[in-house]
């Protein structure tokens, strides 16, 4: 039997995964179509923030197809490095955008911060999980269900700011931008704002409690995240924004 080894809501969640893992990819792509044709260096920095904004998400997603075709469970250890890798160079790359924008005299002091801290979190992840004899339930994380991990000790704090931090700096960029005097700007930071706040009740949400409802607000958040900051055309012409 096809779904005999996993439990109702781990099919849920990983076949919502199985949905919302082509969206990030697509919007990723479209993001890489753009840098190549306009050469636009916050674009690439951009499309690096959008595809590894839901990272700690994807060993859930592409466990899940894995498990589909193979019938096996990932290992802890890939479960983790999928789930956290790509996570400094998301906050990293949105940090660019947001101090380039607004707070460019602080941009090298928070970025060489940041940066150092990542790496930290890099060295402790590696020596950790790697480690023989490391007691990786108490400074990793559980596995909670087959797909499913509850991070602890040092990934826990560096997530956790880092999920943060991208909510913090989102809604006060997003706040600035609805005070623009162009309507077009207006408009992207109302979107901005509303994908900001959606994502932060779902990633925090989805700490406490991994429900269905929360994978949905993230993914929802990071939609709108792609139309706040790309503005493509047909959401102007529904909006009905005139450059």
């Amino acid at each position: 039997m096809l779904f005999e080894t996993l439990d109702p809501s781990t099919q849920i969640n990983g076949l919502f995964g199985f949905i919302a893992l082509p969206i990030s990819l697509i919007m990723g792509i479209s993001i890489f179509y753009k840098y190549f044709k306009l050469k636009d260096k916050i674009l690439l920095i951009f499309a690096f923030a959008i595809m590894f904004t839901n990272s700690p998400w994807y060993p859930s997603q592409i466990g899940y197809i894995i498990w589909l075709i193979t019938q096996e469970i990932i290992t802890f250890r890939t479960y983790v490095l999928m789930g956290t890798v790509a996570v400094p160079i998301a906050i990293l790359s949105w940090l660019y955008i947001y101090l380039t924008t607004i707070k460019p005299e602080k941009l090298k002091i928070v970025m060489y911060a940041y940066l150092i801290f990542s790496i930290i979190f890099y060295i402790y992840l590696f020596t950790f999980l790697y480690l023989p004899g490391a007691n990786t339930d108490v400074l990793i994380g559980e596995v909670e269900k087959p797909l499913d991990v509850n991070y602890r000790g040092f990934v826990f704090i560096y997530l956790s700011i880092a999920a943060i931090s991208s909510m913090i700096t989102g809604l006060h960029f997003s706040i600035k931008s609805t005070k623009e005097q162009s309507i077009l700007v207006k408009w992207k930071g109302k979107i901005l704002l509303l994908s900001f706040l959606l994502f932060g009740i779902g990633a925090f949400g989805d700490v406490i409690e991994t429900l269905i409802l929360f994978r949905i607000l993230l993914v929802i958040a990071q939609i709108l995240f792609y139309l706040g900051f790309m503005m493509p055309n047909f959401m102007k012409k529904i909006l009905k924004i005139e450059e």
